[in-house]
């Protein structure tokens, strides 16, 4: 499979993403379990067109469910991450994105500027206190979006230094 592999590898180098597709699926039938073929066919299929360059490959629906197959073999939280981008940034479904952000919380993996996105969603969707309360917990600070959901909120408690940022009550 080796062989294989660099020949796959090889075609993608020369640019040949169709007949590198075709090699790395190839791979995939033969054995479903190989990692750098289901890593190289995620993102090729993420791949976008660019304003100089039409990909005619992209396909975010076969991109997840790469991941997915990744994120189960491997249990590496990238790969969750990368399917919440997916669908935040470049699909704009937000409820996909929001339960994906969700699981990442979930496994204690939530970086500060998904803990943003997430608020973001929580605050579209009219739940200001969960929006609030992913951002108090980053350690990075976000004031204007913190002050408006103050206001939404009508949780004016600010926290003395080395707080947690929650509300008073609690």
């Amino acid at each position: 499979a080796d062989e294989e592999m660099l020949d796959a590898d090889q075609l993608l180098m020369k640019r040949k993403y169709g007949e590198a597709i075709q090699a790395y699926e190839q791979l995939l039938q033969e054995n479903p379990n190989h990692l750098h073929a289901l890593r190289m066919l995620a993102n090729l299929y993420r791949t976008n067109t660019s304003p100089v360059y039409e990909f005619a490959y992209t396909d975010y629906g076969k991109t997840i469910g790469y991941y997915d197959r990744l994120y189960e073999l491997t249990n590496e939280a990238s790969y969750l991450n990368s399917i919440a981008q997916i669908y935040y940034y470049s699909m704009n479904d937000f409820a996909n994105a929001l339960m994906i952000l969700e699981k990442l919380d979930a496994l204690d993996v939530l970086h500060d500027w998904q803990r943003m996105e997430l608020a973001k969603i929580e605050s579209h969707n009219g739940n200001y206190h969960r929006a609030f309360e992913q951002l108090s917990k980053s350690r990075q600070t976000f004031p204007r979006e913190e002050a408006a959901l103050r206001i939404l909120t009508g949780n004016t408690y600010i926290p003395f230094s080395g707080e947690h940022a929650t509300t008073k009550d609690e």
